[in-house]
């Protein structure tokens, strides 16, 4: 049971219908509107009032934009959630390693003390899911809107009470393999596989030896330099970690040098970068 919670973290499931339907998004318009704005919130390098006016800035011209009204629903439910990020974010690398070291020991209902704001975590994130809600209703069941859902589950897992991680943990740690089904080279969903190997407890079948060869299908994947710069930051922390764990401490420095020349403030790469220097794996 426990397992199936600290999953919930990272994976997020419900069952892909076989009559689904693909929302594309136009890439053109994601990346000139929604992109940016998660790209700011993972930089850690504006002031909260200028992430928040650049949201309602964003939101209105995503608002106004002469698409079909679901995918203004997606473009909007994503910027939500980065919005939602934006309070997750640690303020300095020291909370950020006291957040890891009571992720390592399990400890996962106390986590949400070390977030901004917990309370605007869960109000973006509940109108963002409100939104991917509706559009799978829809039948709008492809990756994009289920790894969507899945990312949002993770959030409020660590942040509602554990009534709500009683309920959903054990329904969020099917989607990625359901992802990978239809799409086995879909990056995030083999990111998310990782990532439990990373960052889940020994006796929970944590792995960083694993970690690192589903890493290893990411970072050779010919597509992976045109990956959002969020997913290549969680590729190379996720390396970082990995053998910072195993003390290759100059491959984790390697692929941590790697992280912070993409985001060069960010506070989760700072904090592993402090985990480094002194060995407190």
């Amino acid at each position: 049971m426990k397992k199936n919670f600290f999953i919930a973290i990272f994976i997020a499931t419900i069952t892909i219908s076989l009559f689904s339907k693909n929302l594309e998004i136009d890439k053109k318009i994601y990346d000139k509107y929604v992109q940016p704005f998660g790209d700011l919130v993972t930089a850690q390098e504006t002031a909260q009032e200028k992430v928040l006016k650049k949201f309602k800035w964003t939101s209105n011209e995503i608002s106004k934009l002469k698409i079909e009204q679901d995918k203004k629903e997606f473009l909007l439910a994503k910027l939500e959630w980065f919005m939602a990020r934006n309070y997750i974010l640690f303020d300095d690398p020291q909370t950020m390693i006291k957040h890891y070291k009571d992720t390592k020991t399990g400890r996962f209902t106390i986590l949400k003390k070390y977030y901004k704001n917990s309370e605007l975590i869960i109000k973006y994130d509940e109108s963002s899911l409100k939104r991917v809600n509706k559009l799978i209703e829809k039948k709008y069941e492809s990756s994009n809107v289920l790894l969507l859902k899945s990312a949002l589950y993770g959030d409020l897992c660590l942040v509602k009470n554990l009534k709500f991680l009683i309920i959903y943990g054990p329904k969020v740690d099917k989607i990625t393999s359901k992802v990978l089904k239809t799409e086995p080279r879909n990056l995030t969903a083999i990111m998310n596989k990782a990532a439990v190997k990373i960052y889940s407890p020994k006796i929970w079948g944590g792995d960083h030896q694993k970690g690192i060869e589903i890493l290893n299908k990411i970072i050779t994947d010919s597509n992976f330099k045109n990956e959002p710069k969020q997913l290549q930051l969680a590729v190379y922390t996720g390396y970082a970690m990995s053998y910072g764990n195993l003390q290759e401490y100059e491959k984790a420095q390697k692929y941590c040098n790697l992280a912070l020349k993409i985001f060069p403030n960010n506070i989760y790469a700072l904090g592993v970068q402090e985990l480094i220097k002194t060995k407190s794996f």
